[in-house]
């Protein structure tokens, strides 16, 4: 009787482990290399070609590019010196640090976000010395960015969709090279 327990016991752990395993799969949005974590899409805007993210396993880096890499650049945090790693059960690519952690994950597509999009975050364990978070952002040399500070109450409209209660200031990153354009087909 104990055999049948106990074969039973085994045999949905290892029923369970793999179903685990398979929902993670499906979670798992990421081509996994040595060197990154990578995600790439095609974009919603016709003949724009791909979009992809690259999470870096090395240090906390996201490479954004767009137009099949002709428009590109990365964002990295030197802060924190640690290597990435995707955390099961989830879409969340982590770099943990001794008082702080960088979180890099992708956003769903949305109205004014058709192509979705990439958050990154840092997440404090305690209070930091300052208020200011540095971020580099490299390879950026075909951009211009420009400060652009929250709405007012007059700006704001229904069709800003934007509330001006929660909306912070911001840089916009503008691509001054030219692109490629791929005429749409008929």
């Amino acid at each position: 009787m104990w055999r049948k327990v106990g074969a039973g016991i085994a045999a949905a752990g290892t029923l369970g482990a793999g179903g685990t395993v398979a929902v993670d799969s499906q979670i798992n949005p990421y081509e996994v290399s040595a060197e990154k974590y990578e995600l790439a899409s095609v974009s919603t805007v016709e003949a724009a070609g791909e979009n992809k993210v690259e999470a870096h396993r090395d240090r906390p880096a996201v490479t954004l590019s767009k137009w099949n890499g002709e428009a590109a650049m990365t964002v990295a945090y030197e802060k924190v010196n640690a290597a990435g790693s995707r955390q099961f059960l989830t879409d969340r690519v982590e770099w943990k640090g001794a008082s702080e952690e960088v979180h890099a994950y992708p956003l769903l597509a949305g109205d004014g976000m058709e192509d979705g999009g990439f958050e990154i975050e840092v997440v404090l364990d305690e209070p930091p010395p300052s208020n200011v978070f540095e971020f580099q952002i490299e390879d950026a040399d075909e951009f211009d960015f420009f400060y652009q500070p929250p709405l007012t109450a007059e700006e704001s409209c229904p069709t800003t969709q934007r509330d001006p209660r929660t909306t912070l200031p911001a840089r916009a990153g503008f691509f001054l090279g030219s692109l490629t354009w791929r005429a749409p087909s008929q």
